[in-house]
């Protein structure tokens, strides 16, 4: 845009489009990875299949999952056809959507909300009004590592087949 013959110093500037969603995410990326210590988490960086998850990870029990990042600053989550597919057809696995809501005036007392597959077509329609599997407010880290665990291992013992 910077080399359009439009001028558009101009136009009123959003601050939140500054970042685009991919660097929000990026962002909520690094902090999981320094915060969530007890697991392995794998940065899935996947152009050509559109769709996968952000995230793989082990938790400290050994068990698999995949997780979807997605930072809002409202209460509206969205996603591409691919995400909702891939979540879809996956509802009684150890997928998860990871929400991250940054207080516009308090960042580090950021919200975090930890949705299971089959919540995904409520989340498009509710947004974070939905009730989460997990809520963290503010995030409390150790207790989202302790309580992240639980749910994998609770998931993995109905239905993790990977």
């Amino acid at each position: 845009y910077q080399n359009t013959p439009i001028n558009t110093s101009n136009f009123p500037v959003n601050p939140y489009t500054r970042v685009t969603v991919a660097k929000k995410e990026s962002a909520f990326w690094k902090i999981l990875k320094k915060n969530l210590n007890e697991f392995v988490l794998i940065r899935l960086e996947s152009w050509m299949n559109q769709g996968i998850p952000d995230v793989l990870g082990v938790s400290p029990q050994g068990l698999y999952f995949t997780a979807e990042l997605k930072v809002t600053v409202s209460n509206r989550v969205s996603f591409s056809p691919h995400q909702i597919a891939y979540h879809v057809e996956r509802e009684n696995a150890c997928a998860f959507i990871l929400v991250l809501r940054p207080s516009k005036k308090y960042p580090r007392k950021s919200s975090m909300y930890v949705y299971a597959p089959e919540q995904i077509q409520q989340l498009m329609d509710k947004g974070l009004l939905v009730p989460a599997l997990l809520a963290f407010d503010p995030v409390d880290w150790p207790l989202v590592q302790e309580s992240l665990s639980k749910v994998i291992t609770d998931r993995s013992l109905l239905a993790c087949h990977f």
